[in-house]
């Protein structure tokens, strides 16, 4: 068992920290999922052997948050126009 915990951008409401534990606890090998709104972070603990976060934090970036990485260049915070479908150019 690995725990690891992944700070993400744009985790601003309940619904969306409801989101994100839904989808991964469907993931195979997620053992269980703790999202903490104020913090924007959330704590993973899953089975190296059948899912790698890298994995993990892919199914989060889907949803339209941003994963934020040691060294990630601080941007706009585009992540909630992504979730609601807006397209920008």
């Amino acid at each position: 068992m690995q725990q690891t915990t992944i700070k993400i951008k744009g985790l601003d409401c309940a619904s969306c920290a409801e989101k994100i534990e839904k989808t991964l606890l469907r993931e195979k090998g997620i053992e269980s999922v703790s999202v903490h709104i104020g913090s924007e972070k959330v704590e993973v603990a899953f089975d190296s052997s059948s899912i790698s976060q890298k994995r993990i934090e892919r199914s989060i970036e889907a949803l339209g948050y941003e994963v934020v990485r040691n060294g990630s260049p601080a941007g706009p915070d585009i992540s909630a126009f992504w979730r609601m479908g807006f397209v920008l150019f």
